[in-house]
Protein backbone atom coordinates (compact mmCIF):
# COMPACT_ATOMS: atom_id res chain seq x y z
CA UNK A 1 0.00 0.00 0.00
CA UNK A 2 2.91 2.01 0.78
CA UNK A 3 4.50 1.73 -2.74
CA UNK A 4 0.97 2.51 -4.51
CA UNK A 5 1.03 5.58 -2.50
CA UNK A 6 4.41 6.72 -3.78
CA UNK A 7 3.87 5.61 -7.08
CA UNK A 8 0.46 8.11 -7.18
CA UNK A 9 2.75 10.76 -5.35
CA UNK A 10 5.41 10.52 -8.25
CA UNK A 11 2.93 10.48 -10.84
CA UNK A 12 1.32 13.84 -9.00
CA UNK A 13 4.70 15.81 -9.36
CA UNK A 14 5.81 14.66 -12.71
CA UNK A 15 2.40 16.08 -14.02
CA UNK A 16 3.04 19.31 -11.87
CA UNK A 17 6.21 19.18 -13.90
CA UNK A 18 4.97 19.19 -17.19
CA UNK A 19 2.39 21.49 -16.23
CA UNK A 20 4.54 23.98 -15.62
CA UNK A 21 6.83 23.61 -18.83
CA UNK A 22 3.73 23.84 -20.14
CA UNK A 23 2.71 27.47 -18.81
CA UNK A 24 6.61 28.22 -20.04
CA UNK A 25 5.35 27.19 -23.66
CA UNK A 26 7.64 24.10 -24.08
CA UNK A 27 7.07 22.46 -27.52
CA UNK A 28 6.21 18.58 -25.85
CA UNK A 29 4.57 19.81 -22.48
CA UNK A 30 1.08 19.53 -23.62
CA UNK A 31 1.53 16.18 -24.30
CA UNK A 32 4.04 14.66 -21.83
CA UNK A 33 1.43 16.63 -19.30
CA UNK A 34 -1.66 14.84 -20.68
CA UNK A 35 0.35 11.48 -20.58
CA UNK A 36 1.27 11.85 -16.76
CA UNK A 37 -2.37 12.96 -15.93
CA UNK A 38 -3.10 9.87 -17.16
CA UNK A 39 -0.64 8.04 -15.47
CA UNK A 40 -1.86 9.88 -12.47
CA UNK A 41 -5.14 8.84 -12.93
CA UNK A 42 -4.88 4.77 -13.35
CA UNK A 43 -1.91 4.56 -10.09
CA UNK A 44 -4.49 6.64 -8.34
CA UNK A 45 -7.51 3.73 -9.29
CA UNK A 46 -5.17 0.79 -9.22
CA UNK A 47 -4.11 1.63 -5.74
CA UNK A 48 -8.16 2.11 -4.55
CA UNK A 49 -8.36 -1.50 -5.71
CA UNK A 50 -5.58 -3.29 -3.84
CA UNK A 51 -6.76 -0.95 -0.53
CA UNK A 52 -10.22 -2.29 -1.23
CA UNK A 53 -9.00 -6.21 -1.74
CA UNK A 54 -6.95 -5.50 1.15
CA UNK A 55 -9.51 -4.37 3.69
CA UNK A 56 -11.25 -7.50 2.10
CA UNK A 57 -9.39 -9.74 3.37
CA UNK A 58 -8.68 -8.20 6.76
CA UNK A 59 -12.49 -8.35 6.92
CA UNK A 60 -12.39 -12.55 6.21
CA UNK A 61 -9.43 -13.02 8.14
CA UNK A 62 -11.53 -11.71 11.69
CA UNK A 63 -14.78 -12.81 10.08
CA UNK A 64 -13.01 -16.92 10.59
CA UNK A 65 -11.09 -15.63 14.17
CA UNK A 66 -14.82 -15.23 15.18
CA UNK A 67 -16.34 -17.91 14.05
CA UNK A 68 -13.37 -20.18 14.83
CA UNK A 69 -13.94 -18.31 18.90
CA UNK A 70 -17.53 -19.11 18.95
CA UNK A 71 -17.10 -23.09 18.51
CA UNK A 72 -14.16 -23.00 21.22
CA UNK A 73 -16.69 -21.07 23.49
CA UNK A 74 -19.43 -23.84 22.59
CA UNK A 75 -17.62 -26.69 23.26
CA UNK A 76 -16.08 -25.63 26.54
CA UNK A 77 -19.72 -24.48 28.08
CA UNK A 78 -21.47 -27.25 26.58
CA UNK A 79 -18.29 -29.75 28.49
CA UNK A 80 -19.11 -27.71 31.70
CA UNK A 81 -22.73 -28.41 31.09
CA UNK A 82 -22.14 -32.16 31.47
CA UNK A 83 -20.30 -32.12 34.30
CA UNK A 84 -22.53 -30.21 36.44
CA UNK A 85 -25.28 -32.87 34.83
CA UNK A 86 -23.46 -35.29 36.54
CA UNK A 87 -23.09 -33.74 40.07
CA UNK A 88 -26.77 -32.39 39.99
CA UNK A 89 -27.57 -36.15 39.33
CA UNK A 90 -25.78 -37.96 42.45
CA UNK A 91 -26.97 -34.85 44.57
CA UNK A 92 -30.14 -32.77 43.81
CA UNK A 93 -28.93 -29.42 44.86
CA UNK A 94 -30.81 -26.54 43.27
CA UNK A 95 -28.82 -23.90 44.91
CA UNK A 96 -25.78 -24.85 43.42
CA UNK A 97 -27.65 -25.33 40.20
CA UNK A 98 -29.03 -21.90 39.79
CA UNK A 99 -25.74 -20.42 40.86
CA UNK A 100 -23.63 -22.41 38.28
CA UNK A 101 -26.88 -21.32 35.58
CA UNK A 102 -26.36 -17.71 36.43
CA UNK A 103 -22.53 -18.48 35.93
CA UNK A 104 -22.85 -20.15 32.26
CA UNK A 105 -25.75 -17.67 31.57
CA UNK A 106 -22.80 -14.43 32.42
CA UNK A 107 -20.62 -15.98 30.42
CA UNK A 108 -22.71 -16.75 27.16
CA UNK A 109 -24.16 -13.14 27.41
CA UNK A 110 -21.98 -10.59 28.43
CA UNK A 111 -25.20 -8.53 29.07
CA UNK A 112 -25.48 -5.31 31.99
CA UNK A 113 -28.10 -7.64 33.74
CA UNK A 114 -28.82 -11.07 33.65
CA UNK A 115 -31.17 -13.21 36.50
CA UNK A 116 -32.34 -16.77 36.50
CA UNK A 117 -35.02 -17.91 38.34
CA UNK A 118 -36.00 -21.56 39.28
CA UNK A 119 -39.41 -21.58 40.69
CA UNK A 120 -41.28 -24.95 41.64
CA UNK A 121 -44.17 -24.61 43.94
CA UNK A 122 -43.59 -26.32 47.56
CA UNK A 123 -40.06 -27.27 46.43
CA UNK A 124 -37.98 -24.44 45.32
CA UNK A 125 -38.04 -20.78 44.68
CA UNK A 126 -34.58 -19.86 43.83
CA UNK A 127 -33.22 -16.22 42.16
CA UNK A 128 -29.45 -15.12 40.76
CA UNK A 129 -28.49 -11.41 39.58
CA UNK A 130 -25.59 -11.40 37.36
CA UNK A 131 -24.21 -8.16 36.93
CA UNK A 132 -25.08 -4.89 38.84
CA UNK A 133 -26.75 -6.21 41.95
CA UNK A 134 -28.26 -3.32 42.66
CA UNK A 135 -30.34 -3.05 39.70
CA UNK A 136 -34.34 -4.81 40.14
CA UNK A 137 -36.12 -6.07 37.69
CA UNK A 138 -40.05 -4.94 38.53
CA UNK A 139 -42.36 -7.75 40.15
CA UNK A 140 -44.73 -7.37 36.70
CA UNK A 141 -41.39 -8.42 34.31
CA UNK A 142 -40.94 -11.31 36.06
CA UNK A 143 -44.94 -12.50 36.70
CA UNK A 144 -45.01 -12.66 32.69
CA UNK A 145 -41.34 -14.15 32.13
CA UNK A 146 -43.05 -17.27 34.92
CA UNK A 147 -45.69 -17.32 32.55
CA UNK A 148 -43.93 -17.07 29.21
CA UNK A 149 -43.50 -20.35 26.98
CA UNK A 150 -41.63 -18.66 24.60
CA UNK A 151 -38.39 -17.14 23.57
CA UNK A 152 -38.37 -13.67 23.11
CA UNK A 153 -35.59 -11.51 21.32
CA UNK A 154 -36.77 -7.37 22.27
CA UNK A 155 -34.57 -5.05 20.54
CA UNK A 156 -36.61 -1.54 21.86
CA UNK A 157 -38.76 -2.03 25.07
CA UNK A 158 -40.49 0.78 24.52
CA UNK A 159 -43.16 -0.61 22.09
CA UNK A 160 -43.72 -3.79 24.64
CA UNK A 161 -45.35 -3.86 28.12
CA UNK A 162 -44.49 -4.82 30.96
CA UNK A 163 -40.72 -4.55 29.76
CA UNK A 164 -41.36 -0.92 28.75
CA UNK A 165 -40.57 -0.16 32.60
CA UNK A 166 -37.36 -1.09 32.26
CA UNK A 167 -36.67 1.87 30.42
CA UNK A 168 -36.70 3.66 33.70
CA UNK A 169 -33.20 2.02 34.03
CA UNK A 170 -31.89 2.70 30.77
CA UNK A 171 -32.09 -0.65 29.21
CA UNK A 172 -33.85 -1.27 25.73
CA UNK A 173 -32.45 -5.06 24.70
CA UNK A 174 -34.05 -8.10 26.35
CA UNK A 175 -33.32 -11.46 25.46
CA UNK A 176 -35.00 -14.06 27.34
CA UNK A 177 -35.58 -18.08 27.79
CA UNK A 178 -38.53 -20.06 29.53
CA UNK A 179 -37.07 -23.12 31.69
CA UNK A 180 -40.09 -25.42 29.96
CA UNK A 181 -41.00 -28.93 28.95
CA UNK A 182 -43.86 -29.77 26.94
CA UNK A 183 -45.88 -30.58 30.84
CA UNK A 184 -44.40 -27.42 32.96
CA UNK A 185 -42.62 -24.14 33.34
CA UNK A 186 -39.96 -24.14 35.88
CA UNK A 187 -38.76 -20.53 35.85
CA UNK A 188 -36.80 -18.36 33.21
CA UNK A 189 -33.46 -17.10 32.14
CA UNK A 190 -33.14 -13.36 31.24
CA UNK A 191 -30.53 -10.86 29.89
CA UNK A 192 -30.88 -7.15 29.59
CA UNK A 193 -28.59 -4.68 27.75
CA UNK A 194 -28.75 -0.54 27.46
CA UNK A 195 -26.78 -0.33 24.09
CA UNK A 196 -25.33 -3.50 22.92
CA UNK A 197 -27.41 -5.89 21.05
CA UNK A 198 -27.38 -9.66 21.54
CA UNK A 199 -26.42 -11.74 18.63
CA UNK A 200 -27.92 -14.66 16.66
CA UNK A 201 -25.16 -16.61 18.42
CA UNK A 202 -26.13 -15.76 22.11
CA UNK A 203 -29.58 -16.42 21.54
CA UNK A 204 -28.98 -19.93 19.87
CA UNK A 205 -26.64 -20.59 22.64
CA UNK A 206 -29.20 -19.54 25.11
CA UNK A 207 -31.75 -21.49 23.73
CA UNK A 208 -30.13 -24.88 23.81
CA UNK A 209 -28.95 -24.48 27.30
CA UNK A 210 -32.24 -23.32 28.72
CA UNK A 211 -33.66 -26.73 27.17
CA UNK A 212 -30.78 -28.69 28.62
CA UNK A 213 -31.84 -27.08 32.55
CA UNK A 214 -35.17 -27.66 31.60
CA UNK A 215 -34.43 -31.52 30.89
CA UNK A 216 -32.59 -31.76 34.26
CA UNK A 217 -35.34 -30.19 36.14
CA UNK A 218 -38.38 -31.60 35.23
CA UNK A 219 -36.05 -35.15 35.36
CA UNK A 220 -34.66 -34.51 38.98
CA UNK A 221 -38.81 -33.72 39.73
CA UNK A 222 -40.06 -36.90 37.97
CA UNK A 223 -37.35 -39.28 39.71
CA UNK A 224 -38.50 -37.69 43.31
CA UNK A 225 -42.04 -38.20 42.10
CA UNK A 226 -41.44 -41.55 41.62
CA UNK A 227 -39.36 -42.31 44.95
CA UNK A 228 -42.75 -41.05 46.42
CA UNK A 229 -44.88 -42.65 45.34
CA UNK A 230 -43.07 -46.15 45.16
CA UNK A 231 -42.07 -45.08 48.93
CA UNK A 232 -45.80 -44.60 49.42
CA UNK A 233 -47.10 -47.83 47.52
CA UNK A 234 -44.60 -50.76 50.05
CA UNK A 235 -44.11 -48.42 53.21
CA UNK A 236 -46.48 -50.76 55.04
CA UNK A 237 -44.80 -54.07 53.46
CA UNK A 238 -41.07 -52.76 52.83
CA UNK A 239 -39.55 -51.52 56.43
CA UNK A 240 -36.15 -51.57 55.09
CA UNK A 241 -35.18 -48.77 52.88
CA UNK A 242 -32.57 -51.03 51.48
CA UNK A 243 -35.08 -53.39 49.90
CA UNK A 244 -37.34 -51.19 48.78
CA UNK A 245 -34.15 -49.73 46.69
CA UNK A 246 -33.03 -53.20 45.70
CA UNK A 247 -36.06 -54.25 44.50
CA UNK A 248 -36.51 -50.44 42.27
CA UNK A 249 -32.94 -51.42 40.73
CA UNK A 250 -34.13 -54.47 39.36
CA UNK A 251 -37.32 -53.39 38.54
CA UNK A 252 -35.21 -50.84 36.33
CA UNK A 253 -33.12 -53.19 34.84
CA UNK A 254 -36.14 -55.46 33.69
CA UNK A 255 -37.27 -51.89 31.86
CA UNK A 256 -34.19 -51.64 30.59
CA UNK A 257 -33.82 -55.48 29.09
CA UNK A 258 -37.01 -54.66 27.79
CA UNK A 259 -36.50 -52.08 26.09
CA UNK A 260 -32.95 -54.00 25.06
CA UNK A 261 -34.66 -56.68 23.27
CA UNK A 262 -37.90 -54.73 21.62
CA UNK A 263 -34.24 -52.52 19.72
CA UNK A 264 -33.56 -56.20 18.94
CA UNK A 265 -36.51 -57.13 17.41
CA UNK A 266 -37.02 -53.73 15.30
CA UNK A 267 -33.44 -54.56 14.28
CA UNK A 268 -34.18 -57.66 12.65
CA UNK A 269 -37.26 -56.95 11.24
CA UNK A 270 -35.42 -54.29 8.85
CA UNK A 271 -34.16 -55.79 5.98
CA UNK A 272 -29.98 -54.80 6.75
CA UNK A 273 -28.30 -56.07 4.44
CA UNK A 274 -29.97 -55.17 1.75
CA UNK A 275 -30.82 -57.83 -1.08
CA UNK A 276 -29.23 -57.43 -4.43
CA UNK A 277 -31.95 -56.59 -6.99
CA UNK A 278 -30.98 -56.87 -10.57
CA UNK A 279 -30.50 -53.82 -12.36
CA UNK A 280 -30.72 -51.08 -9.37
CA UNK A 281 -28.51 -50.02 -6.58
CA UNK A 282 -30.11 -49.63 -3.10
CA UNK A 283 -29.22 -48.03 -0.26
CA UNK A 284 -31.49 -47.32 3.15
CA UNK A 285 -31.08 -45.55 6.25
CA UNK A 286 -33.24 -45.80 9.47
CA UNK A 287 -32.79 -43.66 12.38
CA UNK A 288 -35.09 -43.56 15.37
CA UNK A 289 -36.33 -40.80 17.26
CA UNK A 290 -37.01 -42.82 20.34
CA UNK A 291 -35.33 -45.50 21.97
CA UNK A 292 -37.78 -47.34 19.57
CA UNK A 293 -39.33 -46.00 16.63
CA UNK A 294 -42.27 -46.61 14.00
CA UNK A 295 -40.70 -46.29 10.79
CA UNK A 296 -40.36 -49.61 8.76
CA UNK A 297 -39.25 -50.52 5.27
CA UNK A 298 -38.91 -53.93 3.29
CA UNK A 299 -37.38 -55.01 0.26
CA UNK A 300 -38.45 -58.68 -1.13
CA UNK A 301 -38.75 -60.76 -3.91
CA UNK A 302 -41.92 -62.01 -5.66
CA UNK A 303 -42.65 -64.39 -8.74
CA UNK A 304 -41.50 -63.41 -12.52
CA UNK A 305 -38.41 -61.96 -10.93
CA UNK A 306 -40.25 -59.01 -9.29
CA UNK A 307 -39.54 -57.08 -6.39
CA UNK A 308 -41.75 -55.96 -3.57
CA UNK A 309 -41.05 -52.48 -1.90
CA UNK A 310 -42.69 -51.12 1.31
CA UNK A 311 -42.05 -47.84 3.07
CA UNK A 312 -43.80 -47.37 6.06
CA UNK A 313 -44.80 -45.09 8.91
CA UNK A 314 -46.66 -46.75 11.96
CA UNK A 315 -48.57 -43.98 14.08
CA UNK A 316 -47.11 -43.60 17.44
CA UNK A 317 -43.57 -44.08 19.00
CA UNK A 318 -42.35 -46.53 21.69
CA UNK A 319 -42.73 -50.18 21.80
CA UNK A 320 -46.86 -50.11 20.41
CA UNK A 321 -45.16 -48.94 17.22
CA UNK A 322 -42.76 -51.52 17.25
CA UNK A 323 -45.41 -54.22 17.56
CA UNK A 324 -47.35 -52.88 14.93
CA UNK A 325 -44.35 -52.83 12.95
CA UNK A 326 -44.06 -56.31 13.35
CA UNK A 327 -47.09 -57.40 12.54
CA UNK A 328 -47.27 -55.56 8.93
CA UNK A 329 -44.09 -57.39 8.45
CA UNK A 330 -45.94 -61.00 9.41
CA UNK A 331 -48.47 -59.52 6.79
CA UNK A 332 -46.68 -59.19 3.93
CA UNK A 333 -44.35 -61.82 4.53
CA UNK A 334 -47.63 -64.40 4.78
CA UNK A 335 -50.07 -62.84 2.37
CA UNK A 336 -50.81 -64.91 -1.22
CA UNK A 337 -48.26 -63.80 -3.72
CA UNK A 338 -51.51 -62.99 -6.13
CA UNK A 339 -52.12 -60.48 -3.69
CA UNK A 340 -48.81 -59.05 -3.20
CA UNK A 341 -48.40 -58.57 -6.89
CA UNK A 342 -51.59 -56.36 -7.41
CA UNK A 343 -50.91 -53.23 -5.28
CA UNK A 344 -54.05 -52.08 -4.92
CA UNK A 345 -55.29 -55.74 -3.42
CA UNK A 346 -52.20 -55.82 -0.91
CA UNK A 347 -52.98 -52.27 0.64
CA UNK A 348 -56.42 -53.70 1.14
CA UNK A 349 -55.27 -56.55 2.86
CA UNK A 350 -53.24 -54.74 5.02
CA UNK A 351 -56.14 -52.24 5.71
CA UNK A 352 -58.23 -54.91 6.76
CA UNK A 353 -55.65 -56.89 8.89
CA UNK A 354 -54.71 -53.67 11.03
CA UNK A 355 -57.85 -52.76 11.22
CA UNK A 356 -59.19 -55.93 12.73
CA UNK A 357 -55.96 -56.43 15.35
CA UNK A 358 -54.78 -53.03 16.46
CA UNK A 359 -57.17 -50.06 18.98
CA UNK A 360 -58.87 -47.80 17.44
CA UNK A 361 -57.12 -44.83 16.08
CA UNK A 362 -54.27 -46.81 15.50
CA UNK A 363 -53.29 -46.65 11.71
CA UNK A 364 -50.01 -46.35 9.17
CA UNK A 365 -49.41 -44.33 6.27
CA UNK A 366 -47.52 -46.17 3.29
CA UNK A 367 -46.55 -46.50 -0.06
CA UNK A 368 -46.14 -50.07 -1.33
CA UNK A 369 -44.33 -50.70 -5.49
CA UNK A 370 -43.85 -53.47 -7.47
CA UNK A 371 -40.08 -53.22 -9.61
CA UNK A 372 -40.09 -54.97 -12.78
CA UNK A 373 -36.16 -55.22 -13.32
CA UNK A 374 -35.94 -55.82 -16.74
CA UNK A 375 -38.15 -53.13 -18.50
CA UNK A 376 -37.33 -50.88 -15.70
CA UNK A 377 -41.04 -50.22 -14.63
CA UNK A 378 -42.43 -49.10 -11.13
CA UNK A 379 -46.15 -50.17 -10.14
CA UNK A 380 -47.04 -47.90 -6.98
CA UNK A 381 -50.13 -47.33 -4.88
CA UNK A 382 -49.32 -44.27 -1.55
CA UNK A 383 -51.75 -44.80 1.46
CA UNK A 384 -51.18 -41.60 3.28
CA UNK A 385 -47.25 -42.12 3.03
CA UNK A 386 -44.44 -39.12 1.32
CA UNK A 387 -44.63 -38.55 -2.36
CA UNK A 388 -41.53 -40.03 -3.89
CA UNK A 389 -39.28 -38.40 -5.59
CA UNK A 390 -37.47 -39.18 -8.64
CA UNK A 391 -34.48 -37.54 -10.08
CA UNK A 392 -34.43 -37.67 -14.08
CA UNK A 393 -30.34 -37.97 -15.18
CA UNK A 394 -31.00 -37.26 -18.89
CA UNK A 395 -33.06 -34.11 -18.40
CA UNK A 396 -32.01 -33.28 -15.04
CA UNK A 397 -35.51 -32.92 -13.39
CA UNK A 398 -37.18 -33.81 -10.51
CA UNK A 399 -40.49 -35.85 -10.51
CA UNK A 400 -43.06 -36.23 -7.70
CA UNK A 401 -45.09 -39.37 -7.92
CA UNK A 402 -48.00 -38.29 -6.79
CA UNK A 403 -50.72 -41.03 -6.13
CA UNK A 404 -52.62 -39.52 -2.66
CA UNK A 405 -54.54 -42.32 -0.74
CA UNK A 406 -55.90 -42.32 2.64
CA UNK A 407 -53.60 -43.97 5.73
CA UNK A 408 -54.89 -48.03 6.18
CA UNK A 409 -56.35 -49.17 9.46
CA UNK A 410 -58.61 -46.73 10.36
CA UNK A 411 -61.84 -48.00 8.12
CA UNK A 412 -62.80 -51.41 7.71
CA UNK A 413 -62.53 -50.98 3.85
CA UNK A 414 -59.77 -48.88 1.60
CA UNK A 415 -61.33 -47.63 -1.98
CA UNK A 416 -59.37 -44.77 -1.81
CA UNK A 417 -56.30 -45.29 -4.22
CA UNK A 418 -55.21 -45.85 -7.75
CA UNK A 419 -52.13 -48.10 -9.26
CA UNK A 420 -49.52 -45.64 -10.96
CA UNK A 421 -46.80 -46.81 -13.19
CA UNK A 422 -43.66 -45.21 -14.06
CA UNK A 423 -40.17 -46.18 -15.66
CA UNK A 424 -37.02 -45.90 -14.33
CA UNK A 425 -34.85 -45.05 -17.00
CA UNK A 426 -30.59 -45.83 -16.89
CA UNK A 427 -29.21 -43.18 -13.79
CA UNK A 428 -32.39 -42.24 -13.18
CA UNK A 429 -32.30 -42.18 -8.89
CA UNK A 430 -36.13 -42.72 -6.65
CA UNK A 431 -36.17 -41.32 -2.99
CA UNK A 432 -38.46 -42.55 -0.63
CA UNK A 433 -38.62 -41.09 2.57
CA UNK A 434 -40.85 -40.59 6.01
CA UNK A 435 -41.91 -37.75 7.35
CA UNK A 436 -39.21 -37.24 9.77
CA UNK A 437 -36.57 -35.58 6.84
CA UNK A 438 -38.65 -33.06 6.34
CA UNK A 439 -39.70 -32.38 9.77
CA UNK A 440 -36.26 -32.23 10.93
CA UNK A 441 -36.15 -28.28 12.86
CA UNK A 442 -33.50 -25.71 12.61
CA UNK A 443 -32.47 -24.59 16.55
CA UNK A 444 -34.78 -21.54 15.16
CA UNK A 445 -37.90 -23.89 14.73
CA UNK A 446 -37.57 -23.95 10.62
CA UNK A 447 -38.60 -27.03 9.54
CA UNK A 448 -36.19 -28.65 6.66
CA UNK A 449 -38.96 -28.88 4.37
CA UNK A 450 -40.00 -30.58 1.00
CA UNK A 451 -37.80 -27.83 -1.29
CA UNK A 452 -34.58 -28.26 0.50
CA UNK A 453 -35.09 -32.03 0.00
CA UNK A 454 -35.53 -31.37 -3.71
CA UNK A 455 -32.75 -28.84 -4.61
CA UNK A 456 -30.83 -31.42 -2.49
CA UNK A 457 -32.04 -34.03 -4.84
CA UNK A 458 -31.73 -32.04 -7.92
CA UNK A 459 -27.83 -31.53 -6.47
CA UNK A 460 -26.61 -34.85 -5.41
CA UNK A 461 -28.96 -37.16 -8.40
CA UNK A 462 -25.97 -38.65 -9.62
CA UNK A 463 -24.12 -39.72 -6.87
CA UNK A 464 -24.86 -43.85 -5.82
CA UNK A 465 -27.07 -43.93 -3.59
CA UNK A 466 -24.84 -44.80 -0.60
CA UNK A 467 -22.98 -41.39 -0.51
CA UNK A 468 -26.33 -39.67 -1.64
CA UNK A 469 -27.73 -40.77 1.75
CA UNK A 470 -24.46 -40.28 3.72
CA UNK A 471 -24.55 -37.08 2.49
CA UNK A 472 -28.32 -36.55 2.99
CA UNK A 473 -27.69 -37.29 6.21
CA UNK A 474 -25.31 -34.91 7.08
CA UNK A 475 -26.95 -32.22 5.65
CA UNK A 476 -30.39 -32.94 7.60
CA UNK A 477 -28.45 -33.39 10.97
CA UNK A 478 -26.61 -30.34 10.53
CA UNK A 479 -29.99 -28.21 9.73
CA UNK A 480 -30.91 -29.39 13.27
CA UNK A 481 -27.48 -29.03 14.90
CA UNK A 482 -27.45 -32.49 15.94
CA UNK A 483 -30.13 -31.79 18.60
CA UNK A 484 -32.73 -35.14 18.92
CA UNK A 485 -35.08 -35.49 15.90
CA UNK A 486 -38.87 -35.02 16.39
CA UNK A 487 -39.74 -38.17 14.58
CA UNK A 488 -37.61 -41.15 13.18
CA UNK A 489 -35.87 -40.76 9.89
CA UNK A 490 -35.84 -43.40 7.33
CA UNK A 491 -34.52 -43.44 3.68
CA UNK A 492 -34.83 -45.83 0.94
CA UNK A 493 -32.80 -45.11 -2.43
CA UNK A 494 -32.70 -46.73 -5.37
CA UNK A 495 -30.85 -45.75 -9.05
CA UNK A 496 -31.03 -47.75 -11.96
CA UNK A 497 -27.63 -48.92 -13.21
Amino acid sequence: MKRNKTLVGIGLGVWLFYLVLELRHHPTALSLSMLSFLLFIFLAWRMHKVERELNYAEREKESLALKLEDREKIAEIFEEISEMYDIFVEKIDFDSLVKKTADFVGRILEADLAMVKVFIPGVVDKEVIVGDETMKIPPEIVNTLLKQRKDMFIEDVTHYPPFNLLAEQKFSKVISCPLHTKASTYGFIVGLNRERRFTNMQQFLLTNFAHHISLLVENAQLLERIKETTLKRERDGISDLRKLQEKISIEKKVEEREMELAREIQKKLLPFPLPEVPGVELHALSRASFEVGGDYFDVFPLRKERWGIVMADVSGKGVPASLIMVMLRTALRTFPHLVKENPLRCIQEINKYIYRETEENMFVSLIYLIFLPEEGKLLFVNAGGEIPLLYRRESRSIEELSSEGMVVGLLPHWEYGEIKEITLNKGDHLLLYTDGVIEAASPQGELYGEERLKNFLDKKGDLSPQEFLRELEMEVMGFSWNKPLSDDLTLLAIRRK
